[in-house]
């Protein structure tokens, strides 16, 4: 609105409908529209100006509305404005899902009525005894080939390598 009015600036109270200019271009003061009135049949807005309580009506001010000239009183209709709420933000994404329990652990090779070896070792017999072993041994690597009745098993390593059985 046009607050440089002389008249406006030393507004105490009533609907104000003085000396300022109604041309949007000469606006040079932002106020508050808080509501409306009328008073023996003249319209007007109740203003909050920001010049203090000592102003004005404690602050505030009366100024006529509804009338013929575009813009208002003073162009106070020229250059409205007011608070708008934005959408909400987007949901943040899933959190991502758990990853995937590690694989069972190797469970150990069965050699026999009571023996096992770890599942990467090989199960060879040490003593047999007719067609039945009877003490059973591990040999250090995976699919490795028992040698028959000895405490000794072969394994590929491309060199014909052998290992002593625990």
């Amino acid at each position: 609105m046009d607050g440089s009015a002389l008249d406006f600036q030393l507004y105490t109270g009533g609907i104000y409908d003085g000396d300022c200019s109604d041309d949007p271009n000469d606006i040079d003061h932002a106020v508050l529209i808080v509501g409306y009135g009328s008073e023996n049949g003249e319209d007007y807005w109740i203003v909050k100006n920001s010049w203090g309580t000592e102003w004005g009506m404690e602050g505030y001010f009366y100024i006529r509305r509804n009338t013929s000239k575009p813009y208002g009183v003073c162009a106070i209709n020229a250059d409205a404005s007011y608070p708008t709420k934005l959408p909400s933000p987007p949901s943040p994404p899933p959190p991502p899902s758990p990853p995937s329990p590690p694989p069972p652990c190797p469970q150990p090779s069965d050699c026999g009525d009571s023996s096992s070896c770890p599942s990467d070792e090989t199960c060879c017999c040490i003593l047999k005894l007719f067609s039945s072993c009877i003490i059973y041994g591990c040999c250090p690597y995976e699919n490795a080939v028992c040698c028959a009745e000895s405490t000794y098993c072969l394994f590929s390593n491309g060199r014909g390598a052998f290992a002593a059985i625990r």
